[in-house]
């Protein structure tokens, strides 16, 4: 499933903005819930089985009078009436505000499969696909965790975990130092070792960002998704809901930000020296010219 589309003019990919891949995720989904395949839904509408296939992966915009009456014949609730359409009727925008907690965890598992690589920035916490299940269950079990947000983020972890084995795409995670020493330290030996052993798959790039490079706070953390050559959207995350972008100058935003964290990241090994008590060497501050 790609959200991309030939431009004959240019030649180049073009991608569909993110409420798109949002709806026609949510359609499939549903659709799949009903044990029903395209070919029974486009007979049951008078459709075409190729329009719902387009709809669904994204590669065209359904009209939202579509939109109504594939939800009727899919025997949707009302509830999820008015997500969907409300998604549907600014499925042009270039940006997409995801506060469905199971939606959440969709989203962001769908947009792995659709990238070939996926570079994530984690400042303050160890990034969900890396952390050991003792770790999982100690922040589900936080006073601040949301139950509903949490249940749908774990639920959906041993599938997407699994996917990192998947040598067809490439994975860089890029932690800042802070996250690990935010770990609890009953948990940090076990969860220092999973970091390592996932690092050392051929398809992973594990670095670390020293706070004294970018202090906690300056940049929130994100996720951005590429095909190949093509960036498909930058995930923005906050409490209890991620933004999804995907107009040009934000990307080139968040790629020259994801640029600047690599160039002054460093191994694992070396933090994991001052994690136990060793002093680490002075590191190298980011050039004024490159925030510009």
């Amino acid at each position: 499933m790609r959200p991309l589309i030939r431009d004959p003019r240019r030649n180049t990919y073009a991608v569909q903005p993110p409420p798109a891949v949002a709806v026609g995720l949510a359609l499939r989904t549903l659709r799949i819930a009903r044990h029903v395949t395209m070919r029974q839904v486009a007979a049951r509408l008078g459709l075409r089985a190729q329009d719902l296939s387009n709809w669904e992966t994204a590669k065209r915009i359904p009209p939202i009078t579509a939109v109504a009456q594939l939800l009727d014949a899919l025997h949707a609730d009302r509830v999820t009436v008015k997500r969907i359409l409300n998604q549907a009727d600014h499925a042009d925008d270039p940006a997409f505000v995801d506060a469905h907690h199971r939606d959440h965890a969709a989203l962001a598992w769908h947009y792995e499969h659709l990238a070939t690589d996926v570079v994530e920035w984690a400042p303050t916490l160890i990034p969900d696909l890396l952390r050991t299940p003792a770790h999982d269950l100690y922040l589900l079990n936080h006073p601040f965790a949301d139950p509903g947000y949490a249940d749908a983020q774990s639920l959906a972890e041993p599938t997407r975990r699994n996917d990192l084995v998947d040598p067809n795409r490439h994975y860089t995670f890029l932690v800042g130092d802070t996250a690990l020493h935010a770990c609890p330290p009953q948990m940090r030996t076990d969860q220092l070792s999973n970091l390592k052993h996932l690092a050392a798959r051929p398809n992973i790039a594990l670095r670390v960002v020293p706070a004294d490079v970018c202090a906690p706070g300056l940049i929130s953390p994100f996720t951005l998704y590429r095909h190949h050559k093509v960036t498909l959207a930058a995930a923005v995350h906050h409490h209890r809901a991620s933004t999804y972008l995907a107009d040009r100058d934000t990307l080139t935003a968040y790629q020259r930000a994801t640029h600047m964290l690599r160039r002054h990241a460093v191994e694992l090994q070396s933090v994991d020296e001052t994690l136990q008590g060793t002093q680490a060497g002075p590191t190298e501050l980011p050039d004024a010219a490159e925030a510009s």
